[in-house]
């Protein structure tokens, strides 16, 4: 009797594990981009199944990113973390514009702040993409990517995991 008593505490154990694998994440922070907020090293804790907001910190696949975006944003592990500025149906920030017309691949123009929107009537998310930014200025984002594809998102950032000193 006692061996399935041990057997059904040891399923329900697993079963408590992958309920906790399939929807929680931690992620280490790498690079600057998302500096003051985050800091290179950072544990963050994601939610696979919270659905990203506008302000939200999403975690992204950096393999997902193809071309140029990929070649400007190679770090030590397979996600990005980044704000969410936009959502389908939003307006896509000024700085954003200038990546809406540049060729997919092509060169970024150095620095992202010298690059000048063209005027051009507001320009909205369309269905199935996002606008994300990093909280640093010199982060390499949508101002760079252009509009990104919301399938991307892998969760949202619920809580930060760093030490109390600092």
């Amino acid at each position: 009797m006692w061996l399935y008593v041990v057997i059904a505490a040891g399923v329900c154990g697993l079963a408590v594990v992958l309920a906790v694998r399939r929807s929680l994440l931690i992620v280490t922070v790498a690079g600057a981009s998302m500096e003051p907020t985050y800091r290179d090293g950072d544990r963050l804790l994601v939610s696979r199944r919270r659905r990203p907001v506008v302000g939200a910190v999403v975690v992204l696949r950096q393999a997902a990113l193809a071309g140029a975006a990929a070649a400007a944003a190679v770090h030590r592990n397979p996600y990005l973390v980044k704000r969410l500025v936009a959502l389908p149906g939003d307006a896509v920030p000024d700085a954003v514009l200038p990546a809406l017309d540049r060729p997919a691949g092509t060169e970024v123009p150095e620095p992202l702040e010298a690059a000048a929107p063209a005027p051009r009537a507001a320009a909205l998310v369309p269905a199935g993409s996002m606008v994300v930014l990093g909280d640093s200025p010199h982060s390499v984002d949508s101002r760079a990517w252009g509009l990104l594809p919301l399938r991307h998102v892998v969760g949202v950032v619920v809580a930060d995991l760093r030490t109390a000193d600092r």
